[in-house]
């Protein structure tokens, strides 16, 4: 699966994709079946590299894409709460 994310000019700084970004990460982390997500940053995109770091991604490796060059591969793994917290929901051990 791929995702893209972009945000229109008078709705920037406000802090949207940071927020977005990290609840969506969550979201998917929290599925069984998923163990880690990646995300591919330029470096010098410092408003990526700290949406990012916002939604608990950290750097992994550096790597030369054929069309953009080098990129930042950032990698965040399972959400241990998030997998415990569902599965009391699942349990019915708490009440929502």
């Amino acid at each position: 699966m791929r995702l893209a994310f972009s945000i229109y000019s008078m709705f920037e700084n406000q802090g949207y994709t940071k927020e977005a970004t990290k609840a969506v990460a969550d979201c998917i982390l929290a599925q069984p079946i998923v163990k880690s997500l990646r995300m591919t940053v330029h470096p010098k995109n410092f408003t990526a590299v700290r949406i990012a770091q916002h939604a608990k991604f950290k750097s992994r490796e550096q790597f030369v894409d054929q069309t953009v060059g080098e990129v930042h591969l950032y990698q965040a793994k399972e959400r241990i709460i998030m997998r415990r917290l569902q599965i009391l929901l699942e349990r019915n051990w708490l009440v929502t």
